[in-house]
């Protein structure tokens, strides 16, 4: 069993491996659910699901792309799996929330995890580290 990292520590060192394989704009986030979205997690959050993991958001015209890049990403880090998932901003909130905010109601269909859920974002390419909050998911 490897060492406990934090989440939000092997999501930052995830980017740095996978940076020099995007050459689109892009921006990349721990987001979604799991205690170390918060910071919260602890060795305890290893025995379920655990695994460094990222967001990569790019624009609809580079997706596939960027996806074509990902398979060339490390499938483990620090002896953990990585999950990597690429996809526009407007379709996460659409999973996330049922909807996105090209519509006007989009907030009144907003589940109260999503706020939390969207406040720690791990990195932002080319523009250093970032934690906007609500609503800047």
């Amino acid at each position: 069993m490897p060492d406990f990292r934090p989440g939000r520590e092997l999501s930052a060192e995830l980017y740095r491996a996978i940076r020099p394989l995007l050459r689109r704009p892009h921006a990349a986030a721990l987001l979604g659910e799991g205690s170390e979205v918060l910071g919260y997690d602890s060795p305890r959050s290893t025995d379920h699901n655990w695994a460094a993991r990222l967001l990569v958001f790019t624009a609809p015209e580079h997706v596939a792309e960027v996806r074509a890049a990902l398979e060339h990403a490390p499938d483990r880090l620090d002896g953990h799996p990585a999950r990597l998932t690429a996809r526009t901003v407007a379709d996460w909130l659409t999973e996330q929330l049922g909807t996105h905010r090209g519509d006007p109601g989009w907030w009144l269909a907003t589940p109260s995890r999503c706020p939390a859920g969207c406040a720690r974002p791990a990195t932002s390419a080319g523009r250093g580290w970032s934690r906007p909050g609500w609503p800047g998911c």
